[in-house]
């Protein structure tokens, strides 16, 4: 369960922000995960919800946008979307071939944060 380091690290990331930027209170943490992170949204809103007590977010909503697994065929280059349940179908629809580059999807950013 990589939810737990990933969400520990938001919340520091966003008590840095807040600190440097005189916040008192969070109010909305809005955030782009790709598929390709692997991350179970319910784990890590549950282990958000956790996490958050006694910090700035303590009150804060999270707001998620996910964005797809792209992938890049290694022989004929087509490019092509996948998501967390093809993770046994990496396979080039148009050559069969199972040897791709991750293109994008693999993120985890913090797009913004609603403060007081």
């Amino acid at each position: 369960m990589h939810e737990l380091s990933v969400v520990k690290s938001m919340v520091e990331t966003v008590e840095k922000h807040a600190e440097l930027n005189g916040v008192s209170r969070v109010r909305e943490i809005s955030l782009e995960i790709g598929e390709l992170t692997y991350i179970v949204e319910d784990l890590l809103l549950k282990t958000y919800y956790y996490f958050r007590k006694g910090t700035i977010c303590e009150d804060a909503s999270i707001s998620i946008e996910w964005q797809p697994g792209i992938v890049r065929c290694t022989d004929c280059s087509m490019i092509f979307t996948v998501g967390q349940r093809d993770v046994l179908k990496f396979i080039c629809p148009n050559c069969g071939n199972n040897i791709i580059n991750v293109v994008s999807g693999n993120d985890f950013i913090i797009n913004s944060i609603t403060a007081d």
